[in-house]
């Protein structure tokens, strides 16, 4: 897989927090929020290379894909390449292959999927990212902002029975517009 590029533009950190592009605590904070949002949703969001899974058909109508949004596709149930529109349709953005006329047959590893996926991310001439969703980038910048303002260390300290708290909770990315984001994008892994 190719670098994982952070999922918002350090130039617009750095605009909002005073530091500068190359500071390495805003580099750090950009990383650590991007990996957080990555690892909440449960995939890259960067464009891939085409990839090959097998997945098991159960009967149903869709079967949701372990990443999107899907950029390039082609089916095969049993060997048999299935026509797009035809065949199958796709919800790109959800992730979702759907079968038209039916259901998935029922079968292990039956389905072999071959597929891109993800937001071809790229910073333009001023380094601000293009092609990622703007609630991406604001809830990436909004815990990246947080990070850089909250020290590590104590979180909260008590004196004299009464307890005050100093960002702790701030820094599990838990802002409304950070879970409205993560709800927007995450692939709902099966056990």
């Amino acid at each position: 897989m190719a670098l994982l590029l952070p999922l918002a533009s350090a130039v617009e950190l750095a605009a909002k927090t005073g530091r500068t592009v190359g500071d390495a605590r805003l580099v750090s904070a950009l990383r650590e929020a991007s990996r957080r949002f990555r690892s909440q949703v449960h995939h890259s969001l960067q464009a891939s290379e085409p990839e090959v899974i097998e997945l098991s058909g159960e009967g149903r109508r869709s079967i949701l894909l372990p990443a999107l949004p899907i950029l390039t596709i082609s089916v095969k149930v049993d060997g048999v390449a299935l026509v797009r529109g035809t065949d199958f349709g796709t919800k790109k953005r959800q992730g979702i292959i759907t079968k038209l006329g039916g259901v998935w047959p029922r079968g292990y590893d039956n389905i072999e999927v071959t597929f891109t996926h993800g937001y071809v991310l790229t910073p333009d001439a001023d380094g601000l990212l293009q092609n990622c969703p703007e609630d991406i980038q604001g809830a990436v910048l909004g815990l990246a902002e947080i990070l850089l303002n909250v020290d590590a260390g104590v979180q909260s300290r008590t004196v004299l029975g009464d307890t005050i708290a100093f960002g702790g909770v701030a820094t599990t990315g838990s802002t409304q517009e950070w879970s409205d984001a993560v709800a927007n994008y995450k692939i709902h892994l099966s056990s």
